[in-house]
């Protein structure tokens, strides 16, 4: 009986031995995609200054500050026009701090909403590789 004791003590000790719990967190990044273009356009911007208030979602306060900013722009071009870009875009953005952390509860975004007019193909650059199979 006591042989029977120590073999499955000893059976109980290797499992729980061999048990590795491994717990990682992961988040989540928004990819910075600027679009480069050497087009030239005009750039009307309205007089009339817009601004609306914007509600994040929970899904969307895990992604951080600054892609909770690029919906409120999103947003406020949408509602006036769906305008092309934001001249001189202003925040305001209201927070709860707790102990450990603070929660994103709304950004109240302002701005002139602009449009582009009038877009052509710029003229190519001239570089030195150009230069020389022209000569």
């Amino acid at each position: 009986m006591k042989k029977i004791n120590v073999i499955l003590g000893a059976s109980l000790l290797l499992m729980a031995t061999s048990c590795k719990v491994h717990m990682a967190t992961s988040t989540s990044m928004p990819i910075d995609t600027d679009i480069i273009s050497r087009n030239t356009a005009d750039l009307t911007v309205s007089q009339e200054k817009v601004s609306t208030k914007y509600f994040p979602t929970k899904q969307e306060r895990k992604m951080g500050l600054n892609f909770i900013k690029q919906n409120a722009v999103a947003e406020v071009l949408e509602k006036n026009g769906n305008a092309d870009v934001l001249v001189h875009p202003q925040y305001v953005i209201e927070k709860k701090n707790y102990i450990f952390r603070s929660k994103i509860l709304s950004v109240k975004v302002s701005g002139y909403p602009a449009f582009f007019k009038n877009i052509k193909p710029a003229e190519p650059q001239k570089t030195i590789v150009n230069q020389v199979v022209n000569n």
